[in-house]
């Protein structure tokens, strides 16, 4: 009775002790680190926002996550087969395309989200004639997944929703999930709408 009991007691002290042990020691993301990120992840949209806002077509905006001691970006790019292409300013049907990279690097290993699309539109009526997109993910310690798609909102403004899924090889247990929803429109602008890490 008496080795019954004493194995007993330490079948539970080893449960625990690995219950115990913290998510970063285990290579995850707390829920407290992913609110930090996510809020750090906020400030850059804000930011990518002002800058598409200006014109600018071609930039990286970053930051650290203290909690961590990682970083986020948000990459903004032209598609490589229309970074050359001329615009006919006369014509009113045009075309314009899109490519936003969320990228993390701390605790775990680094992966990446990018999520790139086109859009055509008249500019002469402000209607979206067509709009597609798709997503690549990276990070080899990752097994890789993503939903990407197109919604109309209105005959000016189409939504490019993507979620990218990331099962760790090291702990099948834990998935993160990159949450994208850009905004085109019919003005041949667009914005992000949302960025987020979650699980």
């Amino acid at each position: 009775m008496k080795k019954v009991s004493l194995f007993s007691l330490v079948l539970l002290l080893c449960i625990s002790f690995v219950t115990g042990v913290s998510a970063e020691s285990q290579g995850n993301l707390s829920v407290k680190e992913l609110a930090e990120v996510n809020k750090v992840l906020e400030e850059l949209r804000v930011e990518v926002n002002e800058k598409l806002a200006n014109g600018e077509t071609e930039f990286i905006v970053k930051d650290t996550i203290f909690d961590t001691n990682g970083e986020v970006s948000l990459n903004i790019k032209q598609l490589i087969g229309n970074k050359n292409k001329t615009r006919n300013n006369s014509e009113p049907i045009r075309s314009e395309d899109f490519s936003v990279t969320l990228e993390y690097d701390g605790i775990g290993f680094d992966f990446s989200h990018t999520l790139y699309g086109t859009w055509s539109y008249d500019s002469s009526t402000y209607t979206i004639i067509s709009s597609s997109a798709n997503s690549s993910l990276s990070g080899p310690f990752y097994k890789k997944s993503h939903d990407t798609w197109t919604v109309k909102g209105t005959d000016a403004v189409h939504n490019v929703y993507s979620n990218g899924y990331f099962d760790p090889l090291y702990n099948p247990v834990v998935q993160y999930v990159t949450d994208f929803h850009v905004r085109v429109n019919a003005t041949g602008t667009w914005t992000i709408e949302r960025a987020e890490i979650g699980t």
